[in-house]
């Protein structure tokens, strides 16, 4: 059996990230590997383009924050019950004891979010083992300044894959090679490993968002007073209002989409699980982190529909996920289908070099 050491944000109080690790390890695991979080203990590095200092302290805090704050109990049970984890640390050598390790998916390449940290490249393996898969650099386009040094780190993989087309393009720019598209791990695993995994939830509309947004508070919460139903809302960075805010284990976030009469997002993650348990729903772009509305746009062109802006409501857009249910499964087995196409070169050819799978 292969050993697969991941490197992801799988123990973050985030409900997509902890459900894409999940789907991560279903996959590598159905593809016969053991699977392994690698966890970074590392103090951060300082070899950052003058100008990104900022960066640098910022990552620093966050450091020592994440360090000193526990992760809210719901996401600790989860990683806990289902992660195995080894911690990598500047005494602690983990390259020997794995056959490949694979970065992704999500926004681990964002400076905004990791910084100039090399642990986010695998710096800590050989090139042979270096992997990527559906990772993202959450942006169209990287500093000037951070060009040469995402060059010299993206040079060192031995296979490269994106979850957009804009990543496909900085890897094009700044190495000529052409990284594989995938899709996000949370499309990998069927609709009914997801029943299996959740706890079922009451009936009710449900607002998940990835930043506030107070007028998608305000259309959930009229749906739902029209058809006597509670509003239940995740995710909120300023919630309205008490009692209406939940705090639940991955799990129950997943019952929850799943009995939902309908869904307001602005979350890609929620945006996938609705149309995997046949929700219909209502988004509006992100506005503070409209650079991430591309993978949401993404998305629906990989489903091959339409979204419509209610006239009522501009800014508004109604995906009837339900309407289609066989056309939707079969856009998503696809997508399913691709993604193990790409984690099968990886656990299949882990010591070729890029120029020969990366075709």
């Amino acid at each position: 059996m292969k050993r697969a050491g991941v490197v992801t944000f799988f123990d973050h109080p985030n409900y997509g990230a902890v459900l894409q690790a999940y789907g991560m390890k279903y996959a590598l695991e159905k593809l016969g590997c053991s699977v392994t979080f690698i966890r970074n203990a590392r103090e951060p590095n300082s070899a950052a383009p003058e100008k990104d200092r900022r960066l640098l302290v910022l990552e620093a805090l966050r450091h020592r924050r994440d360090a000193l704050r526990p992760l809210r109990k719901p996401f600790t049970d989860f990683a806990e019950k289902y992660f195995r984890t080894e911690k990598l640390d500047w005494q602690h050598d983990v390259s020997a004891g794995y056959d490949f390790f694979i970065v992704g998916s999500d926004q681990v390449w964002n400076l905004e979010i990791t910084g100039y940290d090399p642990f986010w490249f695998l710096d800590f393996a050989p090139p042979e083992k270096r992997f990527s898969y559906a990772a993202s650099f959450g942006t169209d386009h990287l500093p000037e300044n951070s060009l040469s040094w995402y060059r010299e780190r993206l040079a060192g993989f031995a296979n490269l894959s994106v979850r957009e087309a804009s990543g496909q393009e900085i890897i094009r720019e700044l190495t000529g090679k052409e990284a594989i598209l995938c899709p996000d791990p949370v499309l990998l695993p069927e609709r009914g490993v997801w029943e299996k995994l959740m706890v079922p939830a009451e009936k009710a509309v449900v607002l998940y968002t990835a930043e506030f947004d107070a007028e998608l508070y305000q259309d959930a919460k009229a749906d739902a007073a029209a058809r006597g139903l509670p509003l239940t809302v995740f995710g909120a960075a300023q919630p309205p209002s008490a009692g209406e805010t939940a705090d639940l284990s991955p799990e129950s976030w997943l019952g929850s989409i799943a009995n939902a009469a309908a869904v307001y997002t602005n979350s890609f993650h929620a945006l996938v699980f609705s149309h995997i348990f046949h929700k219909n729903l209502r988004f509006r772009p992100l506005v503070r982190m409209k650079n991430r509305n591309s993978r949401l746009f993404s998305f629906i062109a990989a489903m091959e529909e339409t979204p419509a802006q209610e006239e009522s409501r501009p800014g508004l857009f109604l995906l009837k996920a339900s309407g289609g249910r066989e056309k939707a499964d079969a856009r998503l087995d696809a997508l399913r289908r691709s993604g193990f196409a790409c984690l099968q070169r990886i656990t299949d050819s882990p010591f070729r070099q890029a120029d020969s799978i990366s075709s």
